[in-house]
């Protein structure tokens, strides 16, 4: 319950003989009926700081932000035609909050290959291929695992419009698209029938 302290004049006419004295004397009493919107606007304000130190004290989802909504622009309109204003809308972070974690957007773009680009490499391909029984059956179920949606195919292949794009401008994105190229490469090569056989000669040496 919140209260108000309410102060008032009140006057009184005192009569000493034939003089009569006139005097306001200040009367102080608590109001309970005040509204509480003070304290509620105190609450709020406090709420939001401890929302703003509980951005600023979780770096990791802050800099994870900043990466999905890099991809996300890149994918859409490539590297050279989103801008980091647009970048920051999406990942709803501050200027500052990205130049903590990255140099400039060159930096981010490469970490958006070498985390972001490389994670789904991995995932789709590496992975699955490496730990499979039949990896022949594995690289089918992957390729009819992919989606043709039109929302899903109209960009295009992330990593594929990157590298063609930035490769031939920046000796930073031409190395970092290369090595993913070479690991799907290999990923790939692995299913062949005769590295099949070499698989299963060295399995069998161990045996």
């Amino acid at each position: 319950m919140s209260c108000g302290i309410r102060v008032t004049n009140r006057t009184f006419v005192d009569k000493i003989g034939i003089v009569t004295y006139v005097r306001q004397v200040p009367i102080v009493s608590i109001d309970f009926s005040v509204s509480s919107y003070i304290l509620v606007g105190m609450l709020s304000s406090k709420q939001g700081r401890k929302a703003a130190v509980g951005e600023r004290r979780n770096p990791e989802r802050t800099r994870e932000r900043l990466l999905q909504a890099a991809f996300q622009e890149i994918y859409k309109t490539g590297f050279r035609g989103t801008d980091v204003d647009t970048i920051l809308r999406t990942a709803g972070v501050t200027k500052g909050a990205m130049y903590h974690y990255f140099e400039n957007k060159e930096a981010l773009g490469y970490a958006v290959v070498d985390e972001i680009l490389a994670s789904i490499g991995q995932e789709k391909w590496s992975w699955p291929l490496k730990n499979a029984v039949n990896p022949i059956d594995t690289l089918i179920g992957i390729i009819r695992s992919t989606s043709l949606k039109p929302s899903d195919v109209r960009c295009g292949c992330a990593l594929n419009n990157l590298s063609q794009e930035m490769s031939p401008l920046d000796e930073g994105f031409r190395k970092r698209t290369a090595k993913l190229f070479g690991e799907w490469q290999r990923a790939i090569a692995s299913c062949r029938p005769d590295t099949l056989v070499r698989r299963f000669d060295r399995l069998r040496c161990r045996w």
